[in-house]
């Protein structure tokens, strides 16, 4: 049992003497000395309250405890930086392709560049010329060729002094025409070599030997060629000076 407090304990014995005390003095001041004396009410009001006060426990007042503050921990994640996203690996292949931009497709020809390099040093080098082939009008236009002193052959072929090889069909291998320079008449002259396609000279066919002049034009199939005269009558390497 929890014990009863004092101050309240004191209060009703105090109440239940003053009870108790007004009872005695009102039994014998009453007539009816037989009558049974009645327990005072006020007694057994007062020791009531008392009991129950003294076997009820006494509650303690609860105190609601303050609530722990939970300290707030702050969590550092490490976010991890993005990353790249790789390309997708090509699928490896054991053949190796390559590709050549810009050039045209090969007629099967095996060209040697050392072969090329001492041609063009060689037309370098080619002295005494006395005049030129030039083609100004269908394949391999813009193509000049020097003339020497002597007979110079027009042809497709590889040993021919104007070697018109770019795909005209309408000129022969060899010898479909020739321009002769005589050094000592100082003259230039145009022949044709007895082919079926016509050698023309300024628009004319050429059935004879003709006088060639500086700026004359000579057609062949569908090569058009200008001659240009370097030595003449006004020069030739010959004369002593």
């Amino acid at each position: 049992m929890h014990p009863v407090d004092a101050d309240v304990l004191a209060n009703v014995t105090e109440q239940a003497e003053k009870t108790i005390a007004a009872e005695e003095e009102s039994w014998t001041s009453g007539s009816d000395e037989d009558a049974t004396p009645e327990e005072p009410s006020g007694l057994a009001d007062a020791v009531a309250p008392a009991a129950k006060a003294e076997s009820a426990p006494a509650v303690e007042a609860v105190v609601p405890a303050t609530p722990a503050v939970t300290p707030e921990i702050e969590t550092t994640q490490d976010v991890p930086a993005p990353v790249a996203a790789t390309p997708p690996r090509a699928r490896s292949s054991s053949r190796v392709k390559t590709t050549f931009l810009g050039f045209e497709h090969s007629d099967g020809r095996i060209e040697d560049v050392f072969d090329r390099a001492r041609e063009s040093v060689s037309a370098e080098r080619v002295k005494f010329p006395v005049g030129w082939m030039v083609i100004v009008d269908g394949p391999g236009r813009g193509t000049s060729f020097t003339l020497l002193t002597g007979v110079s052959q027009i042809g497709r072929g590889d040993d021919q002094a104007v070697q018109l090889d770019f795909g005209d069909n309408g000129i022969s291998r060899s010898n479909h025409a020739a321009v002769a320079y005589d050094d000592e008449e100082r003259k230039f002259y145009l022949g044709h070599g007895g082919k079926s396609n016509i050698v023309r000279l300024n628009g004319k066919p050429v059935l004879s030997t003709e006088p060639l002049e500086d700026g004359d034009q000579i057609r062949i199939g569908e090569t058009t060629l200008n001659f240009v005269a370097f030595c003449g009558t006004h020069f030739t390497w010959s004369a002593k000076n």
